[in-house]
Formats: C-alpha cells, sequence, structure tokens
C-alpha cells in the first residue's frame, strides 16, 4: 500500500510530532511510504530510514508561493502514484483536493485543531467546506471535534486519539515540595497569561512552590514583563525548551493546561502516563473530557476562569492524598493510548478508505 503524508515539520509541536510517528509505524509495517515535506525542515523527529523523503521549499510570496506549492506537490503525487494522501494540516488538503484522484489518490484528513476557531469563517470556511467534499475519510482526536461537522463528515469518520510512549525506567518521587509545571509553546493558545494570573493568587499560601513553563516562542517577551510586572521573577520560572522534558517534570507536584483550545495534546498525555496529577482548563472544542474523567483521574476547570484554575491549584496542593489518587488513576488511563493499539486503528482505517485487504500483522 503506498501511502504520502504532507507535513510541515518546522518544530516540536504535536502535529508535526504524530505525522512522523504515524508514517514511522506505516512503514514498519511493510507499507510504501513517502514525508513530504513542506517549507523549511527543523528534523525534531527520527524519521524511519525506509520512508522516503521529499522537501518542497516554498520560494516566492504566499499567493505565488502557493500556486507554486500546488504544481510541486502535484508533480510528486504523480510519480508516486499512491493509494492514499494524508495530512493533519489544512493547507495541503485544500491543494490536494483539486487535483484529479488518479494522481493524489484517495484523501485522509486527521483534525488537530478547534475547527469552531473563527480562523475557519468567510473564505476558508468556504474553501475548507467544498474541499472536505473530495475527503474520503477523516480521523478526529475527541468526539468533541468530531461532533462539530455534519453527520455526512461523521459517517466517514473515526475516532483515534495520540499514542503514548510509557519510559518504564522513570521514577517518580513523591516529594511535597515539587512544582507546577506546563509545557507547550509560548503562544497565546496556550494562554500562559492566564496561568501565571491564578499562580499569582495562590503563591503568598506556597512560598516554596514555583510555577515551570517549558517551551520556546513569539510569547516569550510578554510573559518575561508579565511576571516582572506581577513580582513574581523568583517563583514564575520560563525554562525554554528541552530535549528530554518529561525528565525535567517527572518530579511536579502538579501539570497545568492552561489553554483556549487544543487538539489532543501530547504534553497532557505524556504527563499523565507518567502519574503526574494534571489539571487542564475545558478548552474548545470541548475535548478535555475525553482524556480526563473530572475529579477522577484529573482535575478540569473553565477555561479562560483564573479564579477557578487558582482554586484547583490550591485544592490538589494542600491534599496530598488526593493529589496521589488523581496521579495514580491518570496512569492507569492511559492504557488506550498504547501505541500498537493507535497504530492498529490507524492501519485499519488507512485500508479501509484505500479499498484495501491487508490484515494488520
Amino acid at each position: 500500500m503506498k501511502i504520502v503524508f504532507i507535513a510541515y515539520i518546522h518544530g516540536v509541536g504535536g502535529a508535526q510530532k504524530q505525522s512522523v510517528l504515524i508514517a514511522n509505524a506505516m512503514a514498519n509495517l511493510g507499507c510504501d511510504v513517502t514525508l513530504m515535506i513542506l517549507g523549511a525542515i527543523k528534523k525534531e523527529f527520527e524519521i524511519d530510514k525506509r520512508i522516503k523523503v521529499i522537501n518542497i521549499e516554498k520560494k516566492n510570496s504566499r499567493v505565488v508561493g502557493i500556486i507554486d506549492e500546488y504544481f510541486s506537490i502535484k508533480k510528486a503525487l504523480k510519480n508516486i502514484r499512491p493509494d492514499v494522501t494524508i495530512s493533519f494540516w489544512l493547507q495541503p488538503i485544500y491543494l490536494v483536493a483539486a487535483m484529479s484522484k488518479k494522481i493524489r489518490g484517495k484523501i485522509i484528513y486527521s483534525e488537530r485543531c478547534d475547527p469552531s476557531n473563527s480562523h475557519y469563517s468567510g473564505l476558508r470556511g468556504l474553501i475548507r467546506h467544498f474541499s472536505f467534499k473530495k475527503v474520503d475519510g477523516f480521523v478526529f482526536q475527541t468526539s468533541a471535534a468530531r461532533s462539530f461537522f455534519s453527520k455526512k463528515i461523521q459517517s466517514k469518520s473515526i475516532i483515534i486519539p495520540n499514542p503514548v510512549f510509557i519510559d518504564k525506567t522513570i521514577r517518580r518521587s513523591l516529594r511535597d515540595d515539587g512544582d507546577i509545571v506546563a509545557v507547550g509553546r509560548l503562544h497565546p493558545q496556550k494562554n500562559y497569561k492566564l496561568l501565571i494570573k491564578s499562580f499569582s493568587l495562590i503563591e503568598d499560601k506556597y512560598p516554596s512552590v514555583k510555577l515551570k513553563i517549558y517551551g520556546g516562542g513569539e510569547q516569550k517577551k510578554d510573559l518575561d514583563d508579565m511576571i516582572k510586572k506581577f513580582g513574581l521573577s523568583h517563583q514564575v520560572l520560563l525554562m525554554g525548551e528541552s530535549d528530554n522534558v518529561i525528565n525535567e517534570i517527572k518530579d511536579a507536584r502538579l501539570f497545568v493546561i492552561s489553554s483556549d483550545y487544543e487538539g489532543m495534546p501530547n504534553a497532557l498525555l505524556e504527563a499523565m502516563s507518567i502519574g503526574l496529577p494534571c489539571i487542564s482548563t475545558d478548552w474548545a472544542p470541548g475535548g478535555v473530557s475525553d482524556i480526563i474523567k473530572n475529579g477522577k483521574n484529573g482535575i478540569i476547570v473553565p477555561a479562560k476562569n483564573e479564579n477557578e484554575l487558582a482554586r484547583a491549584m490550591d485544592n490538589l496542593l494542600s491534599d496530598d492524598k488526593k493529589s496521589k489518587m488523581i496521579g495514580e488513576a491518570a496512569k492507569e488511563s492511559m492504557e488506550k493510548h498504547n501505541p500498537n493499539k493507535v497504530f492498529e486503528k490507524w492501519y485499519n482505517w488507512i485500508k479501509k478508505v484505500a479499498g484495501k485487504n491487508e490484515e494488520w500483522a
């Protein structure tokens, strides 16, 4: 089975990571896999040597660049003639949907963001609507994301969670002086300003606890300025990016996601997989409830509500027994994210959409 993945591999984001992981898994199962990388390449993830890599660089301005990109993708697909073309990004789907099925094969689109975001209103929304008529199969990470779309699209879809690779060698030391941690790029979507405000409401009660935020990005200066304004330079630390962030955060007391919207955040899944007590905002489009059962294996608070987030952090910091119970339940709940189970779902869905009959190995 010939599969082409079209991706942007220019950072450490979740979609980039999942594209490479799924592509690697399909190559390992004997599929003929090509990874078509658009734009600059920043290889943060190891690509299986059996995968053919094609780089399509954008050389011109936005409009001309998109036209060049279209013809470059089309030329490459003509040479490959894949059974299925897959992308986790909308722009490649727009372009591929405009091509003949003989060239690009069937199309699978995996939704990774908030489909209700205003970014998809107006012209973008119209383009998405008409492009999706050509898509043969959809993969959603959560039931909430799938429910946004029409019954017709839902009938051509499947829900597949992200895989979580659990390092069995990682051992947490259950300390009562650990910190609060957050992981993700410094971007408005992550709403770290909310997290910092919420922490400022409880920091007097927990003078030895620090808030450590791991990640790099465009908001670094804004967040630095905010931390200084609140007088929290010694308690709130921007740690930058880490090659082994799970090892950096394993002894934390709490893991917090303060995002306004997410797909299925890998950082949350990985934190839960090692037994960290986790708190998450109820980010759009509502998929957190597919991961966290509130009060059992984590805590969910309303999005954009600093008082509720502060209250949740205070509750777990002040109740070690409850915190430990939630951490243990979080670890147990990650079994459905076992990589073999996830890759099996992907393989079976791809072959179903492609009309192939290979059996899962």
